[in-house]
């Protein structure tokens, strides 16, 4: 099996695999590291395309000091292989975002000038997450759902109460859900719909994955009423172990009457504490706290408010991993959240700026809140690529927008035309001139209907099939269009945690041959990834952004000419 038919499946595979990175479209070498449940530290690689990834190998750098000389060691051998197998490099190389790979990636350019370096996208948002959920009002108010929740789940009188409370006639309306539509002759008002009661339960936060504290925000925020219930609960004192004298007091109030209560409370509020150790005291201590941050309206409110800061990002980062060509989006989306766009006749304040206003209400303080703008533009300097601008300036779903307003996007859109153009100055020159007659809509982008056809291919994601279509209107720029609509800017596939190694490398097999071992790896990763393809029936829907299109063509003459 080993020495004979696995080779010729892994051949059969790789012929399988080339029709995936086939026509012009951009292809990637993606990678990201990981520890295996062995211990192993790892390093996966996948060629990625818009129709799917192809696992190449899990480097075992196990041992070996990972630093930026040696990162860029890597990732060039890798580029060579792929060069091997697919008779060209990559277009892009994307990795993770640690600072060592920053410096990896300048060391990797200077060898493959004309190769887009890119840190992931994913990383980037997720990293921008965090740096919001480290503001001490939004960190203390994750410390308290948390605490919330892990009462909850660790009591089962208050679980079982929480699941019992929803179907209530006042609250079973709010957990249920429509599961399917029925209509008559098309008709919606003569069909029915189809209801479902789905009780929820807490949800628990992921300790490095900072998307989860807002999923736990908007779950816990879904249950308040419930919580407001079992709280209510006649037994509650008496279910929870508080005394009747202390029924009437407050959390403090109780906290004093022990030297080592608020020791014994932090400890619980971390991943070790347990209940049965806690005292008497503090244990009747936390659950009238439960009570009090249940009926905190303030803390509810400010909940509120967290989800409206951060969700965005979540969607944002929901996009990034949808396995979309979203590369032509990346600039717009997150300029969105921190610069002002002019779009026709209406100007959109970026999201974070109106947090730093001195008239906006808010539960969080303007110490904090004045920070938010700078905050999200320090993540998004030290993610950013030129490939991003340039993106930007092709995708004709913004091609109402004035791209070269920013300098930096002008020197972007330079640096990548001169990659494109493999260093020939001349090429990257007629790529802008080009581009300046598609962005102003001069010569043979005149025509309106072209427009028109650009919105609805946006609308359908499919940015990439209006160079392939309008290629010939700027022949120099239809290569770089469709390969920047479609360059796959994230690590995700690679960041997943993959299990072929461990599951392989059993200790029956420890004295597997390393050739043996990389084409199990090869045949076991990539068929998953291939019925994965087939299992896809249809992508998950993009929360696609509204451009805020001119209605009509006329009405864009007009306000150009009004700005004129």
């Amino acid at each position: 099996m080993s020495h004979t038919e696995l080779p010729k499946l892994r051949k059969r595979i790789r012929d399988q695999l080339d029709d995936l990175f086939t026509g012009d479209k951009a292809e990637s070498l993606i990678l990201d590291g990981w520890d295996s449940s062995s211990k192993h530290s790892l390093l996966n690689f996948l060629l990625a395309s818009l129709l799917g990834e192809e696992f190449l190998d899990d480097l075992d750098v196990t041992g070996k000091e990972k630093n930026s000389a040696f990162m860029a060691e890597v990732i060039l051998e890798y580029i060579a292989k792929v060069k091997a197998q697919r008779g060209k490099n990559p277009d892009i190389v994307c990795t993770d975002n640690p600072s060592v790979m920053k410096d990896a990636r300048a060391k990797v350019e200077e060898e493959e000038p004309y190769i887009h370096m890119l840190s992931c996208a994913i990383h980037g948002v997720s990293k921008g997450i965090e740096d919001f959920c480290a503001f001490p009002t939004i960190a203390q108010l994750i410390k308290d759902h948390d605490f919330i929740n892990k009462k909850i789940r660790n009591k089962q009188f208050l679980h079982a109460e929480l699941l019992r409370v929803q179907k209530s006639p006042d609250l079973r309306q709010l957990y249920t859900e429509e599961i399917a539509e029925e209509q008559r002759d098309g008709d919606p008002a003569k069909g029915r719909t189809y209801t479902r009661f789905a009780p929820k339960t807490v949800v628990r936060r992921g300790a490095t994955r900072m998307g989860s504290a807002v999923a736990m925000l908007e779950r816990n925020a879904l249950l308040q009423p419930a919580f407001d219930k079992v709280v209510s609960h006649p037994e509650y004192h008496r279910r929870c172990g508080i005394a009747q004298r202390r029924a009437g007091m407050t959390s403090d109030q109780v906290a004093a009457e022990t030297t080592t209560a608020r020791e014994a409370f932090e400890h619980e509020r971390g991943e070790t504490g347990e209940e049965a150790r806690l005292s008497s005291a503090e244990r009747q201590r936390q659950y009238i706290l439960l009570k009090e941050l249940v009926r905190n309206e303030g803390k509810w409110e400010l909940t509120h408010e967290v989800i409206a800061l951060l969700k965005p990002l979540i969607l944002f980062l929901k996009d990034l991993d949808s396995q979309q060509p979203m590369m032509g989006d990346i600039y717009y989306r997150w300029q969105r959240l921190t610069k002002d766009f002019e779009e026709g006749d209406s100007g959109i304040d970026g999201h974070f700026a109106k947090y730093a206003e001195d008239d906006y209400v808010s539960e969080i303080p303007f110490e904090e809140r004045e920070q938010f703008q700078q905050k999200a533009i320090d993540r998004w300097n030290y993610m950013h690529a030129p490939l991003h601008s340039f993106a930007f300036c092709l995708n004709p779903a913004l091609h109402f927008l004035d791209h070269f307003a920013d300098d930096e996007v002008q020197r972007d859109f330079r640096t990548c035309a001169l990659k494109f153009a493999e260093g020939d100055a001349e090429v990257a020159t007629r790529m802008e001139t080009e581009f300046l007659l598609y962005s102003e809509k001069e010569g043979p982008w005149s025509d309106p209907s072209i427009w028109v056809q650009a919105r609805q291919l946006a609308e359908s994601g499919q940015q990439h099939l209006f160079w392939k279509r309008h290629g010939d209107k700027a022949r120099s720029l239809r290569e770089p269009g469709v390969k920047s609509q479609t360059g796959v800017g994230t690590a995700g596939g690679a960041e997943r945690n993959w299990s072929a190694h461990d599951l392989i490398l059993t200790k029956r097999r420890s004295r597997m041959q390393p050739s043996t071992m990389a084409n199990w790896v090869f045949c076991f990763s990539n068929l998953n990834l291939l019925d994965k393809l087939e299992r896809k029936k249809y992508r998950r829907k993009r929360h696609i952004v509204r451009y805020d299109y001119p209605a009509t063509w006329e009405e864009m003459s007009a306000s150009e000419e009004e700005d004129a």
